[in-house]
C-alpha cells in the first residue's frame, strides 16, 4: 500500500507535478462533455495544454497508489491509462472535496459582501455581526456541525 504522504516524501521531484496531474483531471472531469464516459492523458492534455507523455508518465505513477486517487483507473494491456475521474480520496488531494472550513468559510464571506451591498443599517449592522461571530468565536461549533453534517450527507 501506497500513501500520498510515504510517495510525497519518497519522490519530492515528481510530487508537485503529480499533483499537478491530479488538478488536471479534476479539470477535466469538471468540463467533460457528456459523451465522453473517460479520459486518458491525450483527453487531459487536449483539455489542459499539459504534454500527453508527462500526463502518462504521472498517470502510471498515480496506478500504483493505493487506496486509489483515480476512479476507474485501468491500462491493462494497452498503453494508455484510462480512468473515469478522481474518487474522493484524489478530490481531497486537489481540494475540490467540500471541507467544513470552506463551507463556513463560504458563508462567512457571503455575509461580508452582503453586508456590503444592504442598504439597511440595521441590517447591515446585523450581516456584519453575524460573519464576525461565525468566523471568530463560534466557528470551531459552526465547523463541527458542518462536518457531521457533510459526513451525513457523503
Amino acid at each position: 500500500m501506497t500513501d500520498p504522504a510515504d510517495y510525497e516524501r519518497q519522490t519530492p521531484s515528481t510530487w508537485s507535478r503529480d499533483l499537478g496531474t491530479l488538478r488536471a483531471v479534476a479539470d477535466w472531469e469538471a468540463q467533460r462533455p457528456t459523451t465522453t464516459p473517460f479520459g486518458n492523458a491525450q483527453v487531459v492534455a487536449l483539455a489542459t495544454g499539459l504534454s500527453e507523455e508527462l500526463l502518462q508518465d504521472s498517470l502510471r505513477r498515480w496506478e500504483r497508489v493505493f487506496p486509489p486517487v483515480l476512479d476507474g483507473l485501468d491500462s491493462g494491456m494497452a498503453e494508455d491509462v484510462y480512468f473515469i475521474g478522481l474518487t474522493e480520496r484524489g478530490r481531497r488531494l486537489v481540494g475540490v472535496w467540500p471541507s467544513a472550513e470552506g463551507t463556513v468559510d463560504s458563508i462567512v464571506a457571503a455575509l461580508e459582501a452582503a453586508a456590503v451591498d444592504e442598504p439597511d443599517d440595521g441590517k447591515k449592522s446585523r450581516l456584519k455581526g453575524a460573519a464576525t461571530v461565525l468566523g471568530s468565536m463560534a466557528r470551531d461549533i459552526v465547523v463541527g456541525a458542518v462536518s457531521q453534517t457533510l459526513g451525513q450527507a457523503m
